[in-house]
């Protein structure tokens, strides 16, 4: 099968409607979880940064940052490929979550114990090693996760619900019991807590459900469901070296204040990708039911590469731009330093939406194999250049790691999907890159010629020249075909 990225003005038929008018269903119903889980996000990362300090705030970056690979491997891939298997076969979906929930909780107590068990032959301090352990109990909330069945079902709104509620009840915390330093190892139990709950409360509402659902007497291997859940596994945890490993290795080689003030960049740029995950999670059960049909696959690729192009150039210019007044608003003077990085890691972001064009249609058509390889050339990449860089020019040598790393996987991505299934959109990539460039050079010269106007009211500062920029972004965008009127009647128009 090819699918080809340049298809013209396609006419709007009646399938196109339906199939765009539930993606953004799927979009908002997902997308309101996300944004109250983002806010909450922000709210949490300010509150601790400026109640623990960069050198202390800065511990819990790390501990967050090593067991991270910990989820992944306790998840290995199983929610991706539980997605596609019961987006294909809803039948199976009971005995697929019975199955995945007990391969997890075998994981999560393995892995647990081996944190416990290591933690003592590390030259970590006390400090350190606490809360690497009070982290390491939200494994046991990986392990109970159940998402990607309601993903798998079309179901966003349920997901949207849990992560928003859990969201909501961390930042509350949050700011009920952190106020300073002090409070590190409780700043570090509240997000394990809370995922530990709101997955249990979930999966007992799916339990509830299913007692109703007729499953088929055919049984479900372990072992090969298993072993075709290990390519997505692998993709995850070499996505999140170059995300993460960054932070690890500064613990290494610079001081806790510096690690602080990167954690504190590298959550701005980690909420950016809060959009990508929602239009990824959106698209990828509708991507797998379309695959072998060339009429919707054509119309369903389109759509994703130009809403996730655009918000590319949307977000990561308006990041690139507002990078200092996103860290005085957010973090205060402390952490002025990060400026910088912060506008290297949003330029990142701007690279990672445009990956995600190739990155989601491959996901979904389980080319895992290739992506595995590209992720695997990016690990080492990133590895090598977070070596070579952080002792030279400390955090920004992270950040521009990170960014050369994207860089690479894009191209690489952009190869396979092309020789894959024919997949193109170069001229979109090129007018996104020409109107994101544009845009911030006219309004980075408007800044530059107003000089008058400080940072001193840094939300004043964003929403004046931020909200500049958004417009200009937009109405190119609009002029150059990035986003046409049709794909937005493509998505709100209710099918016939």
């Amino acid at each position: 099968m090819r699918v080809t990225a340049n298809y013209g003005h396609l006419a709007q038929p009646k399938k196109e409607r339906r199939l765009g008018h539930r993606i953004l269903k799927n979009i908002l119903a997902l997308g309101t979880g996300q944004l109250v889980t983002m806010l909450s996000g922000v709210v949490t990362a300010v509150v601790l940064a400026r109640a623990l300090g960069p050198a202390v705030y800065g511990i819990l970056g790390f501990g967050a940052a090593l067991i991270s690979y910990f989820g992944l491997l306790v998840n290995m891939g199983m929610d991706v490929h539980g997605i596609r298997e019961i987006s294909r076969k809803p039948l199976h979906g009971p005995r697929l979550v019975t199955l995945v929930i007990l391969m997890r909780l075998i994981l999560a107590i393995l892995l647990f114990s081996i944190l416990v068990l290591s933690l003592p032959y590390f030259a970590w301090s006390e400090k350190v090693r606490n809360v690497l352990l009070i982290q390491g109990l939200g494994l046991f909330g990986v392990a109970l996760i159940v998402d990607f069945y309601f993903q798998a079902q079309q179901r966003m709104g349920i997901v949207g619900f849990r992560q928003g509620g859990a969201a909501v009840v961390g930042v509350l915390a949050t700011i009920a019991l952190i106020e300073e330093p002090g409070d590190l190892e409780v700043a570090a139990a509240i997000p394990a807590l809370t995922l530990i709950f709101s997955s249990a409360i979930l999966l007992g509402f799916f339990w509830h459900n299913a007692k109703n659902i007729e499953s088929p007497e055919t049984a479900v291997s372990r072992l090969s469901f298993l072993l075709k859940s290990l390519p997505v596994a692998l993709m995850g945890i070499l996505a999140t070296i170059y995300i993460n490993l960054d932070i690890i290795i500064l613990g290494y080689l610079v001081d806790e204040t510096n690690v602080g003030k990167y954690v504190a960049a590298s959550r701005v740029a980690l909420i950016a990708t809060v959009l990508p995950s929602v239009i990824q999670s959106a698209f990828l059960p509708t991507l797998s039911k379309v695959k072998g049909n060339h009429i919707k696959d054509k119309i369903v690729v389109e759509g994703h590469a130009r809403a996730i192009c655009f918000l590319g150039g949307l977000v990561g210019g308006f990041g690139v731009l507002m990078a200092p007044a996103i860290i005085e608003l957010l973090f205060g003077p402390e952490f002025a330093e990060a400026s910088l990085a912060l506008k290297i890691l949003m330029a990142h972001i701007f690279v990672f939406y445009l990956t995600q064009a190739y990155g989601t249609p491959l996901l979904a058509w389980q080319f895992d194999k290739g992506y595995t390889t590209v992720l695997v050339v990016g690990a080492i990449i990133n590895i090598a250049l977070n070596i070579v860089l952080i002792p030279r020019i400390g955090i920004e040598g992270a950040a521009l790691a990170t960014l050369i790393t994207q860089l690479a996987i894009g191209l690489f991505l952009m190869a396979f999907a092309h020789k894959a299934f024919g997949i193109k959109h170069y001229s979109l990539i090129a007018r996104v890159i020409i109107v994101t460039i544009v845009s911030y050079t006219i309004s980075h010269s408007v800044i530059e010629s107003l000089s008058i106007f400080s940072l001193t009211i840094p939300v004043v500062f964003l929403i004046v020249f931020g909200g500049g920029y958004i417009l200009i972004y937009t109405t190119l965008s609009m002029f150059l075909g990035v986003i046409r009127k049709t794909d937005v009647q493509s998505f709100t128009h209710t099918p016939d």
